[in-house]
């Protein structure tokens, strides 16, 4: 049985081909996973680093506790809980909430949170019913009021899916 975030890293492959299709210039999700404060710092790394230059965002990050992840090596499906996913992409500081979902929302986030859940319900690994359980919150603004405030601490939107369960399916 695959381990959760490489069946997660799976649908990203499926959503990032899809997505490079439609979208021109070509700007694909790029995947992280981990706890929320390892990934923004390897969020910063890569802002400081000439070599992941233009490769950062937009991302989709699994952010886990990995004690609060249940995964089965039995016989048996398992329920995955106790996680979120961001859909991240760099804003302007500048941008007023219109903006952010003129530039963001409407162009680049929805359209690969749509490519997402279409593909969490396609994945031989996942039970597609479950995707459903859900709730999607956008959250304009995420990271611009410092590293107190969120890990994030570079000015970026984004749409949280949090409360999933999803059912995970034994591979036989």
């Amino acid at each position: 049985m695959a381990n959760f975030k490489d069946i997660i890293s799976d649908v990203v492959t499926n959503v990032r081909t899809d997505y490079d299709t439609v979208n021109t210039p070509v700007v694909f999700p790029v995947y992280d996973y981990g706890h929320s404060k390892n990934v923004a710092n390897r969020i910063m790394e890569r802002v400081k680093s000439n070599t992941y230059k233009g490769k950062i965002l937009p991302m989709i990050a699994l952010i886990t506790n990995p004690d609060d992840i249940i995964e089965g090596v039995s016989d048996i499906n398992y329920t995955a809980s106790g996680f979120s996913i961001f859909i991240l992409n760099e804003r302007l500081k500048t941008w007023t909430e219109e903006q952010a979902y003129d530039n963001n929302f409407d162009t680049v986030l929805t359209p690969i949170y749509n490519l997402l859940i279409k593909y969490l319900k396609r994945s031989s690994y996942i039970d597609g019913s479950s995707v459903d359980t859900g709730q999607r919150i956008n959250r304009p603004y995420l990271g611009s009021l410092g590293a107190n405030a969120n890990p994030f601490n570079i000015a970026i939107d984004a749409i949280e899916i949090r409360n999933l369960n999803l059912e995970i399916l034994k591979k036989c």
